[in-house]
């Protein structure tokens, strides 16, 4: 959804009348608001209490943990600054966010963490090409429309990357489709 709005965004400002502008953010607002509100629906308001937006049961405050991320996250940069050149190595981070406090053997909620605690510095490097890759992909394109397609693969697929790590083959699949030239 948000890959969407913001490559629907681009599309749609890149002529900047201002009566236009006015119109086409409204169009972009309620499109928004119609589509969630009817993903909400649909899972009967199991997303939005996933995502801290609305209050569990009766009495339970309402809080943004996503399934444990947050202390994932904190685990993994942890064993980062442990291992801070060549990391645990790959997989091993599954095991040892149990020794460093998380209570089980868990794997890693995002590609970002995950990368840095098992490789190191060189996982480092390799995040920094991988969030790279959209923004050559963009500025080397020049057709609006091109660039519209590149935002959106670009940022749905780095904004999967923060909630499912590797573990399904769409990221990958959406970079591989930030190469090819797309004409008007």
């Amino acid at each position: 959804m948000i890959a969407i709005t913001l490559s629907t965004s681009v599309y749609y400002f890149s002529n900047f009348q201002k009566i236009e502008i006015i119109f086409k953010s409204l169009l972009i607002l309620v499109v928004t608001i119609v589509t969630w509100s009817a993903i909400v629906d649909i899972t009967e308001g199991v997303i939005s209490q996933r995502y801290g937006m609305s209050k569990g049961p009766p009495g339970e405050k309402s809080k943004l943990d996503l399934t444990g991320r947050l202390q994932i996250y904190e685990i993994d940069m942890q064993i980062f600054k442990d291992n801070l050149i060549s990391g645990v190595g790959p997989g091993q981070g599954y095991r040892l966010r149990d020794i460093y406090g998380y209570g089980k053997q868990v794997a890693a909620h995002t590609e970002f963490s995950r990368m840095l605690a098992e490789h190191g510095m060189f996982g480092l490097m390799s995040l920094t090409c991988l969030i790279g890759i959209p923004f050559k992909q963009f500025f080397r394109t020049s057709s609006k429309d091109s660039k519209t397609i590149k935002i959106l693969f670009g940022t749905l697929a780095l904004l999967t990357l923060l909630h499912t790590a590797m573990r399904i083959s769409m990221p990958c699949f959406a970079f591989g489709l930030l190469f090819p030239k797309y004409y008007d």
